[in-house]
């Protein structure tokens, strides 16, 4: 008899707690059902503001493209400009300029007067005075 009354206890404590857990599984099935809704919303509109942005992505992309394709053939078909020969040419300026410093530097000047003299930072005429050292020791060069 106390076997009985015991599972029968049980067996309403578990109908109990049965209830309470349906009800909590049906309020909380609401609740993310209406939160998927809104959210959902939310997540096709940010979808279609993604597909608009990569549409035009893509059409700035194609732009670019033809862009350099037109600058590619007109780098292409340039006549060159340079008609007074080789001493108007800017690098031709600064080779000068370099074998100068080099000169000077053999001759023994110092780095701050070769800099005075020639306009040249410091660090570029070590870089050649240091190339010209490389170059001698290693003459298959």
């Amino acid at each position: 008899m106390i076997f009985s009354d015991f599972s029968s206890i049980l067996a309403g404590i578990q109908l109990a707690v049965d209830a309470i857990l349906f009800i909590l599984i049906l309020f909380l099935y609401r609740k993310i059902g209406a939160f998927d809704q809104a959210r959902l919303a939310k997540t096709l509109k940010a979808l279609g503001k993604a597909q608009k942005l990569c549409h035009d992505l893509e059409k700035n992309v194609e732009e670019k493209a033809r862009l350099v394709e037109e600058i590619s053939e007109l780098v292409k078909t340039r006549p060159a400009t340079n008609s007074g020969g080789a001493s108007k040419a800017p690098g031709n300026q600064e080779n000068r300029t370099r074998k100068l410093a080099l000169k000077l530097w053999k001759e023994g000047m110092s780095i701050e007067k070769i800099t005075r003299e020639t306009g040249l930072q410091p660090g570029e005429i070590e870089l050649l005075t240091g190339l010209s050292k490389c170059s001698h020791e290693d003459p298959g060069h």
